[in-house]
């Protein structure tokens, strides 16, 4: 199927089918933005200027997704892919959790991308940070794998409270060394890592474990590689901060109300520090549940960047989004009926997990798709939870219970 997609400027006036359910609507900067049919609003459209190549939606790849390895009594966190291996957050370990028996908590483990034959090797054991370790979280950046850790005592339950300490660090995994090196240190406790370019963003909550006390949450940056720099760049007040994300002017952090259940999207432009008032981007959306992601039914909404865009994954109205600081109506890349487990994005996808059905499918993200039209990755997979892409496969998690499994699948053609 070929579709002539519509771009937004041109002073003629006109109306675009999609599928017989959509049509393009007013948006911003000249790109592609699709609603309802029904929407009732008329678009500015001009000729794209060439067809565009339509997948069938319902057509599954062919072949299966290939086993990497199987964690047992443990839940996994976001996948991290090198060109020549993947690593996977482990978290929420009881005491029987391998390949980190011995950790109370979480860390970051590895496997070639080829596969590992018994178990994944342990490159992070959240208990270095001390005999109550705390895994803060990672990010994949061209040097390596940064990731941070600290000693606050975890919370096992909801009014439990943590003793905060200044013993936070963020390390580096180097591509080239399999030992980390520390290039941050006395820290609250840092978790949620970006990096953009030259600069290391993270948030740091000192009382984000203790649920019952209202704590100034905070997003620092420095400059690599050595980071002594670092200095707060947006403050803000919750207990519940869960999401960190960058595209190419602004940085974004997802925080939750404990009052209302709901959480916000904050922005703050790179250029100017926000100090105690960042701007709304986003607002109302579903935070992840206190049993996330050992259930990723309960994860909430999804975010994904690739440094230039920021890609939503609605929980509430079951779409994609593209994030657009300071847009009334940001544009819609896919219209759902399924919320979306987990997000990823390489050069020209945007990619998701289906929670209910165990599928991943992929739209483009320069909107040249209808939303109404999506291609499918892996189909039936499971209950997946994260994924990862590196141009050439797909990476995913699926849960059964507190034992999950790292999967690989070969990505369509073009």
């Amino acid at each position: 199927m070929r579709y002539r997609p519509a771009v937004l400027g041109s002073p003629l006036l006109a109306t675009v089918a999609v599928a017989g359910a959509c049509r393009a609507i007013a948006g911003i900067d000249g790109d592609l933005r699709y609603g309802p049919a029904d929407a009732g609003v008329d678009a500015k459209t001009k000729d794209a200027g060439s067809d565009v190549e339509l997948p069938d939606a319902a057509a599954c790849p062919a072949g299966s997704p290939e086993v990497l390895f199987h964690v047992t009594s443990a839940g996994l966190g976001p996948i991290f892919v090198t060109d020549a291996a993947v690593y996977v957050e482990v978290v929420r370990e009881s005491a029987k959790a391998t390949p980190l028996s011995s950790s109370p908590y979480s860390g970051l483990v590895t496997c070639p991308k080829s596969g590992c034959s018994e178990r994944p090797e342990t490159v992070v054991d959240s208990s270095q940070a001390g005999a109550k370790g705390q895994w803060g979280g990672a990010t994949l950046a061209q040097g390596g794998v940064y990731f941070s850790t600290s000693s606050l005592s975890p919370v096992t339950s909801k009014g439990d409270s943590g003793s905060p300490q200044d013993a936070g660090s963020i390390s580096l995994l180097a591509a080239t060394t399999a030992t980390p090196t520390m290039i941050r240190g006395g820290l609250g406790d840092p978790f949620s890592l970006a990096v953009a370019g030259d600069t290391l963003y993270w948030v740091d909550d000192p009382q984000w474990m203790s649920f019952n006390t209202v704590g100034n949450w905070r997003v620092f940056r420095c400059t690599l590689p050595s980071c002594d720099d670092a200095a707060p760049f947006m403050t803000g007040t919750s207990v519940e901060t869960y999401g960190l994300y960058v595209d190419s002017a602004n940085v974004y952090v997802e925080v939750a109300d404990p009052a209302s259940g709901m959480a916000t999207l904050y922005a703050c432009a790179k250029d100017a520090a926000c100090g105690g008032a960042p701007m709304t981007a986003l607002g109302n959306l579903s935070p992840p549940s206190n049993t996330w992601p050992t259930d990723p039914l309960l994860g909430g909404d999804a975010f994904a960047s690739d440094g230039t865009d920021v890609f939503w994954g609605d929980a509430n109205d079951y779409q994609i989004v593209k994030v657009v600081r300071g847009a009334a109506s940001p544009p819609v890349l896919a219209f759902l009926n399924l919320s979306v487990a987990g997000m990823a994005v390489d050069a020209t996808y945007v990619y998701w997990a289906l929670q209910a059905t165990g599928a991943i499918q992929r739209t483009r993200k320069d909107g040249l798709w209808p939303p109404t039209t999506w291609q499918n990755v892996v189909c039936a997979a499971g209950t997946i939870s994260n994924v990862a892409v590196d141009g050439r496969d797909v990476y995913f998690e699926t849960v059964d219970g507190f034992d999950a499994t790292v999967w690989r699948a070969p990505l369509p053609g073009p």
